[in-house]
């Protein structure tokens, strides 16, 4: 039998399997668009060392798989036809195979025991699907699986390659001399049962690897690799069907490719032979060497080692003896990238026009690296909280912090202050405004950058006011009371015991002293001392009131007091006393206000109470 006999067979063969009957039939007509493939099942695996199925859709139908698969073959052939070996071992496995338009081509029905079929596919889109006989399924990689797909060198090259009157490298003298590299090739049992095989020789002044491993099997026939020394003895036999791996000794070496004694005619095994060494010489070839010299790398170009290059072979090698053979690319050296300097700016930007930076790189002043500064943010706008307003006393100051200059990042936030008033109030650059008299004004706020956006703040310069609250038998301190409030009780029977005192709205004070049920005149106290006794069960009798201070000597301070079995006596002011002494009368209630001595009359002053001789009485001079 010619091995275009064998081609023959195995068209017959597909043919045969080509429309054979399914366990879970598809329905007629059905194409491939007719099932939804979703992409997160999609699957890919590595079949092998040197050939791929890739899964792409996947469809459960009917305890069924189906999946989408690419007939690949490895780089090193260039063929059309792709062999493909599918594994269904295990009882009742079924596989179905069909095209990308859904015909279905080859059926597998497995039955008992191990069962692989090698099938031939163009390289292409298939589907196929896996079940048994039970209504289990398999997810692709279980037992019943694509498991090699092979290139097809074999089939077609066949007969040219194996034919008698072919030149042979089949014994030692023959044997073909090779360097580093991989080396691939056919070994074969021809239709006399003849046994081919291939030898190589190698020539090695320094350790060298070799790596042998099987490419493809048809037929089972095994590659069984040998290595020789230099005489033809034997030294190693290596594992058929595996790759092996073996290091030698410098030498002279031969390898064999031995495709076994088996008497069938039709089996083809494929090989690889890889062979590593620095010392590996290369007997086939005398290299005609060009020196080249190292390049240097720059900031953009990459440089190059030295290297020698023979103009014959188009080989690298890092030895003028061309006995170390490297790459083009291990000889590349990369690019240094630029080593930039700090950024440098050029042209300052402004709020109209963008500005620039510039760095340099430190390896090469020529390379410039220029980028744009964004133009300088104006003020859009400056607010202040709704009904923000600032009140403050005469010769008091306040700042004014509750604007807000707009956007945050703007180039200059500064502001100035104006006074539209300052006979009432004044306001310096950090915006503390202080009051120069009784009255209302507004400050401006504007941007200084030109950007014209501004806001107004309202100012009340107050008159000086006093507050003032009484601890009173029975009920203890009262809540503080302002400007002629009465302050302790009226009718009840109750003694004012303690009072504090306070002002507000001036830089001046207050100071103020009791006379109190058994003691007399205490000391002076100062603003928000307590005057009087507390748990002593002591009443106050009568009072002093006087303002200290620059700020207050247009004020006076006016107060009166409630007195038992008297009432309210006459107003006095300014430190003069107010209540009884000598007639052991408590003081029930205080009203306390302060007004200007010569008074303006505007909406801001209020006309003094008019001052009696009844405010003060005493029994006798008996004082403290």
């Amino acid at each position: 039998m010619n091995f275009k006999k064998i081609k023959r067979l195995i068209a017959v063969f597909v043919a045969f399997a080509v429309f054979a009957g399914l366990l879970f039939a598809v329905p007629a007509g059905a194409q491939a668009a007719d099932y939804e493939f979703k992409p997160e099942n999609v699957k890919s695996y590595t079949i092998g060392s040197e050939a791929k199925v890739t899964f792409t859709d996947q469809k459960e139908y009917m305890h069924t798989y189906w999946y989408k698969f690419t007939v690949a073959v490895p780089g090193i052939y260039e063929v059309k036809l792709n062999t493909v070996k599918i594994d269904h071992s295990g009882n009742g496995k079924k596989v179905k195979v069909f095209d990308d338009q859904g015909n279905d081509l080859l059926y597998l029905n497995k039955s008992s025991g191990e069962k692989s079929e090698v099938v031939l596919l163009m390289a292409g889109e298939y589907y196929f699907y896996i079940s048994n006989t039970t209504g289990a399924y398999s997810d692709g990689t279980g037992s019943c699986r694509i498991t090699r797909v092979y290139a097809d060198e074999a089939y077609q090259d066949f007969e040219e390659t194996y034919s008698d009157s072919k030149t042979r490298n089949d014994t030692i003298a023959t044997a073909t001399k090779i360097g580093v590299g991989s080396y691939h090739g056919l070994v074969a049992q021809t239709e006399h049962g003849n046994n081919r095989l291939d030898y190589y020789r190698i020539n090695t002044t320094s350790a060298a690897t070799i790596t042998v491993k099987q490419t493809l099997y048809y037929n089972t026939l095994y590659a069984i690799p040998k290595i020789y020394d230099a005489s033809g003895e034997v030294l190693y036999t290596l594992g058929a069907r595996e790759t092996n791996e073996k290091t030698l000794d410098p030498g002279i070496y031969y390898i064999s490719i031995d495709g076994g004694s088996s008497n069938s005619s039709g089996k083809i095994a494929g090989y690889e032979l890889t062979v590593k060494g620095a010392g590996v010489i290369d007997e086939s070839h005398v290299h005609t060497l060009e020196a080249h010299e190292a390049i240097e790398p720059t900031c953009t170009e990459t440089g190059m080692k030295a290297y020698w290059y023979c103009t014959e072979c188009g080989k690298y090698f890092s030895d003028e003896m061309g006995n170390k053979e490297v790459t083009r690319d291990s000889l590349t050296v990369k690019a240094l990238g630029h080593d930039w300097g700090e950024w440098t700016q050029t042209k300052a930007p402004t709020t109209t026009t963008a500005g620039e930076k510039q760095r340099v790189c430190k390896r090469n002043s020529t390379h410039v690296q220029t980028k744009a500064v964004s133009k300088l943010k104006q003020v859009t706008g400056i607010t202040v909280p709704s009904g923000y307003s600032i009140t403050v006393g005469v010769k008091c100051t306040k700042k004014i912090t509750g604007y807000t200059v707009k956007p945050a990042d703007a180039a200059n936030k500064s502001v100035t202050f104006t006074s539209w008033d300052t006979s009432i109030a004044t306001v310096n650059s950090k915006g503390v405004v202080t009051g120069v008299k009784v009255g209302e004004t507004k400050v401006t706020i504007k941007a200084k950058d030109g950007s014209g956006k501004k806001v107004v703040v309202p100012v009340t310069v107050s008159k000086p006011v006093v507050g003032y609250r009484s601890y009173v038998q029975k009920f203890g301190w009262q809540n503080w009371e302002w400007e002629g409030a009465i302050s302790g009780t009226k009718g009840l029977g109750c003694r004012v015991e303690a009072m504090q005192i306070k002002v507000a709205n001036t830089t001046g004070s207050i100071r103020y002293k009791a006379y109190v049920q058994r003691e007399g005149w205490q000391d002076w106290k100062k603003a928000g001392e307590t005057m009087g006794t507390k748990g002593q069960n002591k009443r106050i009798e009568a009072i002093r009131i006087e303002l200290t201070g620059d700020s207050l000597k247009e004020y006076g301070v006016y107060y009166r007091t409630y007195v038992q079995h008297v009432g309210w006596l006459s107003w006095t002011k300014d430190g003069n006393p107010s209540g009884t002494s000598g007639f052991g009368d408590r003081v029930e209630a205080v009203q306390i206000k302060i007004c200007r001595k010569v008074p303006k009359w505007s909406k801001y002053e209020t006309l003094p109470p008019q001052l009696g001789e009844r405010a003060y009485i005493k029994r006798s001079d008996w004082e403290h």
